[in-house]
């Protein structure tokens, strides 16, 4: 008895990579660290400007300021959220706790983070 052919439209199906074959996070680091080399000794070779700018850092949650009723509410509202995993939550009363802090704690502000 013999096997049946696959016809050439039929892809061959590939088993999944296990666990131990994927790249470890600093092999992906270490490949990123020598393609961004390859890259500036390219620009270098053939005259070409690149820059490599670092992404930005992550904006820090706002702090309620201490005496407003309102901050405490917005603050509450998101360590709630938080407690519930809803993440998109944490991210409204943010927005909500920023944007009250701008219009009605303007001297109180932190500096922002450059």
């Amino acid at each position: 008895m013999s096997t049946p052919q696959k016809s050439p439209e039929e892809p061959e199906l590939k088993k999944p990579p296990s666990r131990d074959d994927l790249p470890t996070l600093e092999d992906l680091f270490e490949q990123a660290d020598k393609l961004r080399e390859a890259i500036q000794n390219h620009a270098q070779a053939t005259g070409i400007a690149v820059t490599y700018t670092p992404p930005p850092a992550w904006p820090t949650e706002p702090e309620p300021q201490p005496h407003c009723t309102r901050c405490r509410e917005l603050d509450e509202q998101r360590t709630t959220a938080r407690r519930h995993r809803d993440m998109a939550a944490v991210t409204d009363c943010n927005v909500l706790l920023r944007r009250h802090i701008k219009l009605d704690h303007p001297a109180e502000r932190a500096p922002r983070a450059t």
